[in-house]
């Protein structure tokens, strides 16, 4: 099923004026890939086959009818579901069908130019601060980075680029990295919503200032280069230091279920 003709039936489903349950957010909206789909009259379930995994959507006025077709889906998918607040209850998804995988939680900054008041820790950073720290990334270091990225984090969370996608990333300068004796230790990769800076993947295996010379420098390059005003990132709510370094959560959730 194109994606023309599921975007069709998921507004027709809107015009009821039923609450509509969906996890189809337009991001597939330029696809011309034939998804494998299930419908009745008031539920639709669709899967994308991504690099390494099969991902679910979904939308629906009738929970009941939509379990129905969540038994279809292929073992091992993931499904993930964006809302505001934190949740605690899923009862509309049924026992033994998906199962909680993780949670993301979001973090953001709405203006990249207003003035924050420093903690212990930046004045502690500070003194670390190197302007050109690192280096952007070529094509000739893709291979790497690709193979390094689908070791180093689980493609089910970090939904993790083709290499296509690496390739034209690194043509943007949206990956930088850090060196020691020739070899990658550390590399920041982000993207660019609109004038909204995403701090997409980060490593490091090194000491704490190569992050923070990373994400300034990132951040700068961003702000001179594609006129970034905000910025967010997505964290596991489990990875403590990761919460503490990205700053406030908007209360914005992502909770990933995987298919028993």
């Amino acid at each position: 099923m194109k994606i023309g003709e599921i975007f069709k039936f998921i507004s027709s489903l809107r015009k009821t004026k039923q609450k509509l349950y969906t996890n189809y957010y337009m991001t597939l909206q330029n696809s011309d890939k034939d998804f494998a789909a299930w419908y009745t009259d008031t539920s639709i379930v669709f899967c994308d086959e991504e690099e390494n995994f099969v991902r679910c959507y979904f939308a629906s006025v009738d929970l009941e009818d939509l379990n129905s077709l969540f038994a279809k889906v292929p073992k091992d998918s993931i499904m993930d579901y964006v809302v505001k607040g934190e949740q605690t209850e899923f009862s509309w998804v049924g026992d033994g069908l998906f199962k909680p995988y993780t949670t993301l939680v979001r973090h953001t900054n709405p203006d990249l130019y207003a003035a924050h008041p420093k903690t212990k820790k930046d004045i502690f950073m500070e003194q670390f601060y190197q302007e050109d720290f690192g280096e952007f990334a070529t094509e000739k270091d893709a291979e790497e980075l690709y193979k390094m990225l689908y070791e180093i984090f689980d493609c089910r969370v970090s939904r993790l680029p083709s290499m296509e996608e690496l390739k034209e990333q690194i043509q943007k300068n949206w990956v930088l990295l850090y060196r020691e004796n020739g070899e990658i230790i550390a590399f920041l990769m982000y993207q660019m919503d609109g004038k909204k800076y995403y701090g997409y993947q980060i490593y490091n295996c090194g000491t704490a200032d190569i992050t923070y010379n990373l994400e300034r420098r990132a951040i700068k390059y961003a702000m001179e280069h594609y006129d970034a005003r905000s910025s967010y990132s997505w964290t596991e709510t489990g990875n403590l230091g990761a919460n503490k370094r990205a700053g406030q959560c908007d209360g914005t959730y992502d909770y990933i279920f995987i298919k028993s």
